[in-house]
């Protein structure tokens, strides 16, 4: 069947990738200054305009009053800070590589808000469609697999929270499918042209984040299996991977030089201990979540074994009916990343393979396995009716799940599955009080997402944790919480609470829980009101 037969036959088809592609776009811009910003996106957005966590900490943490203003000003454009301090912000966390945080600046000074970053991450997505379309075109050589694979991923709620978060995702996530169609296409044309734009894809690939380590030994073992090792596709490919790789040296150098700040930066990675139930329960909800998530744990678990049957199935399916040369690029797109973040997390442990986002080489794996094989389903000659009806109507329920829990998703202001929506508790509670002040020692990636929800006139007083021991950081708070009537504890470390309680006195003031625990952080109360005594408000 020739795509024009296609085309205009299945009109309902049409209309049903239309449609989905038209909502994708809407939901990825929709409310992108609304959701809570997280603490990576802060991070990421403070590296953007050239300071450092130090640089941030020396100046605010020193407990003098600071207004709120004062520091949403480290997460705008600033003629203090250059293109060159930046890089240089970037490169004291060469964990993640710089492409995508340095385009961010242009962006985030043309729009002069850090929504700027998201709507390049928004913008970026959609390149995700067009270099899909392209990989299942080399991949199975069938346009209706791709388009089905662009319905599929266009309304799955994984790939928005990709395209609607500050971070480099959506880029990584483009260079996957561009690298990979690029690569198949130069193994069977052995196009220069094929070449040149598959050495590209590697340098930018790297430079946007480093498990695109993952994508080329998916790559270099793919060549392995399927081609002789002294002939020409082989050859050009030794010659394309290795010029792509050796652009990359420079990053190389500034992560060995700087070697002790990665590790000790990541190591929360590797610190998370949990049962092999346990973390089989999170990898089948993140396996779900990539076709379906409405935020609710009893739905969301119920319709984790359907998605488990439909993958499993699509991967049987893929490998009796498609050439070697398809399921094997398939299985091994979607197995080495994935390994290559359960094996560590098996032996030593870690949270590396509950990590969604990690596993975006698998994920898309997942999609062309799915995709072939609604392909064969729904329009194979050979078919029944009554068969192609059963999957046409399996096909549907999928793109509207997808669909409804994409609009769930894309109005709701905080992120399902970050920690930062405890700040849509808190931010109330504080904005209804006259001219409040906050005091903390909680860390930066805390406050700052706190501070985008909060009024202009709240005052913070920050403290250093390792310096809450200093006289005259304590005379500091002393008098603070004598000055101000609507005073508050947000995220307060234990010491803090402990050095609170050494000064109060029973005719001085009081302190009240007024928000509790996130379920993130089980062990932590993230907002006490202090209250003088003789002013206690009703």
């Amino acid at each position: 069947m020739t795509f024009s037969k296609w085309f205009s036959s299945f009109t309902w088809f049409k209309a049903l990738v239309i449609l989905t592609l038209s909502l994708s776009i809407f939901f990825r811009f929709i409310n992108l200054d609304q959701k809570v910003y997280t603490v990576d996106e802060v991070r990421g957005i403070l590296r953007i305009e050239g300071y450092t966590s130090q640089e941030f900490t020396d100046q605010v943490y020193n407990g003098k009053i600071i207004s709120n203003q004062e520091i949403q000003r480290y997460q705008y454009p600033s003629l203090e800070k250059s293109f060159s301090d930046t890089v240089k912000a970037l490169a004291g966390n060469p964990e993640h590589p710089p492409l995508y945080y340095l385009i961010s600046r242009f962006w985030i000074e043309w729009l002069d808000h850090p929504v700027g970053a998201r709507v390049l991450s928004a913008l970026v997505s959609l390149f995700i469609f067009p270099t899909l379309y392209w990989l299942c075109i080399e991949l199975f050589e069938s346009p209706l697999s791709g388009w089905i694979a662009i319905a599929l991923v266009a309304v799955s709620p994984f790939y928005l929270m990709l395209a609607q978060e500050a971070r480099q995702y959506s880029l990584w996530t483009v260079f996957i499918l561009i690298s990979s169609a690029s690569l198949l296409r130069g193994l069977r044309t052995l196009s220069r042209n094929s070449w040149i734009i598959y050495t590209a894809a590697i340098a930018l690939g790297l430079y946007t984040h480093l498990f695109f380590v993952f994508v080329l030994l998916t790559h270099g073992l793919y060549v392995l299996l399927t081609e002789k090792l002294k002939s020409k596709p082989t050859i050009f490919y030794l010659i394309a991977s290795f010029c792509g790789c050796i652009t990359f040296t420079p990053w190389v150098w500034v992560i060995l030089s700087s070697s002790s700040r990665v590790k000790t930066t990541t190591s929360w990675v590797a610190s998370f201990k949990i049962g092999l139930f346990k973390r089989f329960t999170y990898w089948q909800a993140n396996l779900s979540s990539i076709f379906s998530d409405f935020n609710d744990p009893k739905i969301n678990q119920l319709v984790s074994f359907v998605f488990l049957i439909l993958v499993l199935y699509a991967i049987y399916f893929l490998c009796r009916h498609a050439p070697k040369k398809v399921w094997l690029f398939v299985l091994l797109l979607i197995g080495i990343t994935a390994l290559a973040q359960i094996i560590p997390d098996l032996i030593w442990g870690g949270r590396r393979s509950i990590l969604s986002r990690y596993l975006v080489p698998s994920y898309l794996g997942v999609h062309l396995a799915v995709a072939y094989l609604f392909t064969q389903q729904l329009f194979r000659v050979q078919a029944k009716v009554s068969q192609q009806r059963l999957w046409r109507s399996i096909f549907a329920v999928l793109l509207s799940v997808g669909i409804m829990s994409c609009a769930a998703s894309a109005q709701a202001k905080d992120w399902w599955k970050g920690s930062s929506s405890i700040n849509l508790q808190v931010t109330p509670l504080i904005n209804q009080a006259p001219q409040p002040l906050i005091i903390s020692d909680s860390n930066l990636t805390f406050i700052l997402p706190l501070s985008y929800l909060l009024k202009p006139e709240t005052q913070f007083q920050l403290f250093e944790r390792s310096r809450l021991e200093e006289q005259n950081f304590q005379t500091e708070l002393k008098n603070s919480v004598q000055k101000f009537k609507y005073v508050f504890l947000y995220s307060p470390s234990k010491q803090l609470l402990q050095l609170l309680e050494q000064m109060n006195q029973p005719s001085d003031y009081k302190t009240t829980v007024v928000v509790g625990q996130s379920q993130w952080f089980q062990d932590r109360n993230y907002l006490y009101r202090i209250q003088l005594n003789s002013a206690v408000d009703n």
